[in-house]
Parts: C-alpha cells; sequence; structure tokens
C-alpha cells in the first residue's frame, strides 16, 4: 500500500491515512459548488488516461520484458509512444482549462 513495508502497515497508519483522505474530500467538497466541474475534471483526467497514458505504458512495458529480442524499430517506436502520451497529456491538459 503506497509502497509502505510490510510492517508499518499497521491498522493505526490505515486509519491515520483514511481520516487524511475524507478530511481532504470534505475540504475540497466545502468550496466545490457545482458537480458538473467534478464530472468534467473526472470524465477528462480518466478519458486522458485511457487513451493516451495506460496503452502507452503498457507497450513500453511489453517491449522492455521482449529485453533483447526486441527488435531496433519496436524500440524506437517507445520513443514515439510516449511523444504522443505527452502531446496528449497536453491536450487533456489544455480541454481540462478550457472547460
Amino acid at each position: 500500500m503506497l509502497r509502505i513495508p510490510i510492517e508499518n502497515q499497521t491498522s493505526g497508519n490505515v486509519n491515520a491515512i483514511s481520516v487524511l483522505l475524507l478530511l481532504i474530500i470534505t475540504i475540497l467538497s466545502l468550496h466545490i459548488t457545482d458537480l458538473g466541474i467534478v464530472n468534467v475534471v473526472g470524465g477528462g483526467t480518466l478519458g486522458t488516461l485511457i487513451v493516451f497514458v495506460f496503452p502507452t505504458l503498457m507497450y513500453a512495458s511489453a517491449i522492455r520484458d521482449l529485453g533483447d529480442e526486441a527488435s531496433r524499430m519496436q524500440k524506437i517506436e517507445v520513443y514515439f509512444a510516449y511523444i504522443i502520451m505527452v502531446i496528449g497529456i497536453f491536450m487533456g491538459f489544455i480541454g481540462l482549462l478550457h472547460s
């Protein structure tokens, strides 16, 4: 959980994280009065992740797992996939600003 060593994952730490998350969500809910904004931000973020980020990370991981069996062209394609991912994140951020 959150890269916390297993010996530190006590119920007290889990409760502290839960209370902290609830506190943050409660404070945000006091200041956000338009639920449409929440939908736009959530949808835009998840859409960008599904279309641009996850496929790139999965492809890069698959090529990395091939090791020496991966062709030179496949390794080059990973860089292009990362470029497309960055452009997609940038476009998603611009869409978020215009909403």
